[in-house]
């Protein structure tokens, strides 16, 4: 299901109006899920609950990089702003979460002292935690949120090529096509994708010269 999240990402954006990808965009961001799904073909265990819990992790999922595309692009936020208004929003929905999920076993097992045995580790999780964040705003902000989630897929693909080349690891000839057309169709996304930029460039200068 993870391997949609480009799509659903994409329509989101089409829905909302935010942004008007070409058909070319659209075919490599497709091209790009099938690649993905087909490498995981054949070793799904999955319950019903399951999928509901990932199709709403999806769409929320979706629904938050919608949104802060809107906020970086279409309102011109800059990053810091971006994350002083969201940031607090996603750590009351974290913390309340775990509140009810977890903090009754980190409380009775007694692992709530490592956080003051190890604060070096939790402040230094919690500083990568922060630019994290803020690649992944900037990438959205030069970019656009699909990007955001292609490049995860296409840097997984990249990895698991890296293993197999340089350190001897075997894939299944299922898996190598599917890691091939992922990476063949994120080269056509891009080139698909400056060339909606150099088209709609070029009529943003006509509108100017016929002023």
């Amino acid at each position: 299901l993870k391997a949609f999240t480009p799509v659903i990402v994409l329509l989101g954006v089409v829905l909302s109006g935010i942004e008007s990808p070409s058909k070319g965009v659209v075919a490599s961001v497709l091209v790009i899920a099938i690649g993905t799904a087909i490498n995981c073909a054949g070793s799904v265990d999955y319950t019903f609950f399951g999928l509901f819990l990932m199709f709403g992790a999806e769409f929320f999922e979706a629904v938050r990089l919608v949104l802060t595309q809107f906020l970086l692009k279409n309102k011109k936020f800059g990053v810091i702003e971006g994350q002083y208004w969201l940031a607090p929003a996603s750590a009351v929905s974290l913390m309340g979460l775990s509140a009810l999920t977890e903090f009754h076993t980190i409380y009775s097992e007694g692992k709530i002292s490592i956080i003051f045995s190890e604060p070096m580790f939790f402040f230094l999780s919690a500083t990568l935690g922060l630019f994290v964040n803020l690649s992944s705003f900037l990438v959205v902000q030069t970019t656009n949120s699909v990007t955001l989630k292609i490049l995860g897929t296409v840097r997984n693909a990249g990895l698991v090529v890296f293993q197999v080349i340089f350190a001897g690891e075997t894939i299944t000839t299922q898996q190598f096509f599917a890691y091939a057309l992922t990476i063949v169709a994120f080269g056509f996304y891009n080139y698909f994708k400056m060339k909606q930029v150099e088209s709609q460039s070029a009529q943003k200068y006509a509108k100017v010269e016929g002023k």
